[in-house]
C-alpha cells in the first residue's frame, strides 16, 4: 500500500508567528494548535486567511519564526517539534541557524573591537586567525609585542634595518633588541 501526499516537499513555506489575544490559551482553533496564546501558520495560506477572520485574531500581532526562540515554554529547539509539528521544526532549525551565526560574527566582531581599544595588547593575527594576547611594545607602531615584532613592517622600515630572510634564534633576538634601541630614539 502506498501513501500519497498532498503537500509539496519541496515547497518553500514561509511561517509566521502569531499571538492570540487571550495569553493563555492553549488548544485547537480552526485546526490551528495555539500554545500559551501562540501558533505558528504558513504565510498567506489557506488556513492563515481563515484565523484572520476571526474577531479574536483580526488584529493579532505577527512574529518572525525566530521569535519561538523568546517564548518561554521553548527551552529547547525540540520543543518547536513537539508543539508545532516537524515542517515548521525544519524551517526553525534553518532560521535559528542564520540567527546562531550572526550572533557569532557579531560577537568577534566586539571581542576585536574590544582587543583593538586594549592599547596594551598585541595587534598580531596568529595563524588561526585569532589577535595575540600578549602585551605590546610601546615603541612598535602597529603596537605589536616582541615576539611579533619582526612581522612588523612599519618598525623595521622606521629602524632603517636590512634583515635576512632565515634567522636563528639568536639572531631573532639580536634584531629584536636592535630594532628596539632604534624605535625607542
Amino acid at each position: 500500500m502506498s501513501v500519497w501526499t498532498t503537500k509539496s516537499l519541496n515547497k518553500n513555506q514561509e511561517f509566521v508567528v502569531i499571538r492570540h489575544q487571550l495569553r493563555d490559551i492553549n488548544g485547537m482553533i480552526n485546526g490551528v494548535k495555539f500554545r500559551s496564546g501562540y501558533a505558528v501558520v504558513e504565510k498567506d495560506s489557506k488556513i492563515y486567511r481563515n484565523l484572520k477572520k476571526l474577531p479574536m485574531l483580526k488584529n493579532a500581532p505577527e512574529y518572525p519564526l525566530i521569535h519561538l526562540r523568546k517564548l518561554l515554554f521553548i527551552t529547547r529547539t525540540y520543543d518547536v517539534k513537539l508543539i508545532y509539528g516537524q515542517d515548521v521544526y525544519h524551517k526553525y532549525l534553518e532560521v535559528l541557524k542564520v540567527e546562531l551565526n550572526q550572533e557569532k560574527e557579531e560577537k568577534e566582531i566586539k571581542a576585536e573591537e574590544e582587543h583593538k581599544e586594549d592599547v596594551k595588547c598585541c595587534n598580531h593575527r596568529t595563524a588561526k586567525g585569532n589577535l595575540c594576547k600578549r602585551p605590546a611594545l610601546e615603541v612598535s607602531p602597529a603596537g605589536y609585542c616582541k615576539m611579533h615584532l619582526l612581522e612588523d613592517e612599519e618598525a623595521i622600515k622606521l629602524s632603517k634595518l636590512e634583515i635576512p630572510t632565515r634567522l636563528t634564534k639568536g639572531q631573532k633576538k639580536e634584531y629584536k633588541n636592535k630594532i628596539i634601541e632604534r624605535l625607542s630614539k
